[in-house]
């Protein structure tokens, strides 16, 4: 059974200060990482073809990857888009409805630096150019804090849905949790809204038979080199360190031996 694996990016620049490195991944790395796929043996596909992988409506015999990227900061449109057109590989961008155009002010208080979010006009721009939109709520509010009231979860989930297809001009069909954090009540909501998929930040691979509101993808940080870069896909998880790695492999020496030592 091939597996289903999606990449997590937030901002492909250089990182401006420590705080924020985690969550960037410079142009330079990612151009390598985007020839990389786009020379492999795994087929690359965008969340509208999961869709379909998990409701059996399309099958691949190679494992599939997907490149997501949450919050739509501007950088995509300037420093991801060329390089994904030039490789012709697909992703899928998560904006955020009600600040297209605005900076990432929910980021502030943990003292991030400010960043632009992309525009409508980008917005369009990006879509025209094959990108899947999906939501990613309509303010960034972590939805799990905020599960009894349930008008507030229709606006960020059900309404910002809407606002996007009104942009775009048809449906939105997939969707991100804010921060990751979900519970049983946003996951209704998400059903309810009539999303295809939703995307979680939990590490590993999916299958085709995922659930498919809790999928889990893989976060690319800019301390990932390619010989990391290639692990994560292999293995499926952020955590990729030596110690892993010795781990890992001795984990997998230890059961191909023990048959013989029993014999």
């Amino acid at each position: 059974m091939s597996r289903i694996i999606i990449l997590m990016y937030h901002i492909i620049d250089d990182a401006k200060t420590d705080i924020e490195s985690a969550l960037c991944c410079s142009p330079r790395l990612f151009e390598e990482q985007v020839k990389y796929l786009a020379n492999s043996e795994y087929t690359l596909v965008n969340l509208d073809d999961i869709a379909d992988i998990l409701s059996g409506n399309k099958s691949f015999e190679t494992d599939v990857v997907a490149l997501t990227f949450d919050d739509g900061f501007e950088d995509f449109y300037l420093n991801a888009l060329p390089i994904l057109k030039r490789y012709k590989v697909p992703s899928t961008l998560f904006v955020i409805s009600n600040m297209l155009g605005k900076t990432n002010n929910w980021m502030s208080e943990r003292d991030f630096p400010v960043r632009k979010l992309i525009s409508k006009q980008q917005l369009l721009s990006i879509e025209e150019k094959g990108v899947i939109i999906g939501s990613h709520s309509r303010s960034h509010l972590n939805l799990e804090k905020h599960t009894e009231n349930a008008s507030l979860l229709n606006l960020e989930i059900n309404t910002s849905k809407h606002e996007l297809e009104n942009i775009i001009g048809h449906t939105i069909e997939h969707f991100a949790y804010p921060f990751g954090k979900y519970d049983n009540s946003v996951i209704d909501v998400v059903k309810e809204s009539a999303y295809k998929t939703a995307c979680s930040t939990k590490s590993g691979f999916n299958r085709k038979n995922e659930k498919p509101l809790l999928l889990r993808r893989i976060e690319i940080y800019n301390s990932d080199s390619l010989w990391k870069f290639k692990f994560k896909l292999k293995l499926g998880s952020n955590a990729i360190t030596l110690k892993f790695l010795f781990n890992y492999y001795f984990s997998r020496l230890k059961n191909k031996v023990a048959p013989l030592l029993q014999a």
